[in-house]
């Protein structure tokens, strides 16, 4: 069993999604597995990789022009396949490595499936295990023609540690990428609108437990001084405390950090969904009955004023580690 690990190492999130490929790798059940990477970049290449302890019989890097699109990706996959074989094609999680997957498996006659959260793989089978129904079921989907092209979900957790990769054998493809008839421009415009709690490391989540726009505003300096971004519920935005950039949740941002502190949030489905990507979960809230704790790896009953305000002046005496 050849699997194939394919990440856009151009990205400013590469440690990142490769954490998210590693975490998909230890909830699959596979069998007897070797792994090349397959590595596009756009300029110099990074000194060491996620190596994810797979070690890799062999690294392959494409060069391709900036910005890194899959339609100058493909003809270069497509070769690399002829020559390889892999039955597997595991792309990186995000926009990127869903297009990738989809395209891939159209073009190699294979299967395809993005956002995956586990396979079941033999020589004979693959079941990926997805999320749907806004994250509130697990669905299996059994693909039927190698090779499978899969991209995973997001899982949250921040970079994963990186190694040398200077006794592994690599190879460095720049080939032309050929033109395309029906790609006529590529114009590349970075978003006002993309919110900041989509990559944040840690996120504070209020509810309606602030009581207040003057609550809100306070709840700012707090996640300021939690090193966190301010993310807020649905009641939070329709009563005009908070913007609408900061919802949190299925109609808003769906987020994945390393820690997420809840606060007086009452758990409402699409709330909880947005958060279930976390690593770790912090609820606090004064009913000992909120849904939310359902959710939470840590629950607090309190006052979420009173609570904040004892782990803000905790974490200035003892700052959390910046993120990289």
């Amino acid at each position: 069993m050849k699997i194939a690990l394919t990440f856009n190492a151009s990205s400013p999130d590469f440690l990142r999604r490769a954490n998210d490929t590693v975490k998909f790798l230890q909830g699959s059940q596979i069998e007897n597995a070797t792994f090349i990477f397959w590595l596009f970049h756009h300029q110099g290449k990074p000194d060491k990789l996620p190596l994810l302890h797979l070690s890799p019989t062999e690294i392959m890097w494409f060069s391709v022009p900036e910005p890194v699109l899959v339609e100058s990706c493909l003809s270069g996959l497509e070769a690399a396949y002829a020559q390889h074989q892999p039955d597997v094609i595991l792309c990186d999680s995000g926009p990127w490595g869903n297009e990738m997957a989809a395209r891939l498996g159209m073009r190699l006659h294979g299967s395809a499936i993005t956002s995956a959260r586990s396979v079941l793989l033999s020589s004979s089978s693959c079941t990926a295990y997805k999320a749907v129904y806004e994250q509130h079921l697990l669905a299996e989907f059994s693909l039927s023609l190698p090779p499978y092209c899969i991209s995973v979900a997001p899982s949250g957790g921040g970079n994963i540690a990186v190694a040398s990769a200077a006794r592994i054998s690599q190879i460095d493809i720049s080939a032309p990428v050929p033109p395309c008839e029906w790609l006529l421009s590529v114009d590349v415009e970075q978003s006002a609108n993309i919110s900041p709690l989509s990559e944040a490391r840690r996120v504070l989540a209020v509810g309606q437990g602030v009581g207040s726009r003057a609550g809100f505003q306070r709840m700012q300096e707090i996640a300021q001084q939690l090193g966190a971004q301010l993310g807020a519920s649905r009641p939070v935005v329709m009563n005009a405390w908070g913007e609408m950039s900061r919802l949190v949740g299925i109609s808003g941002a769906i987020v994945a950090p390393d820690i997420c502190i809840a606060a007086g949030v009452s758990g409402a489905a699409a709330f909880s969904a947005g958060i279930s990507h976390s690593q770790f979960i912090v609820a606090i809230n004064s009913d000992p009955q909120a849904a939310i704790f359902a959710h939470a790896d840590v629950a607090i009953v309190d006052d979420m004023d009173q609570v904040l305000e004892a782990l803000a002046a905790c974490v200035q005496q003892t700052p959390l580690p910046q993120d990289n």
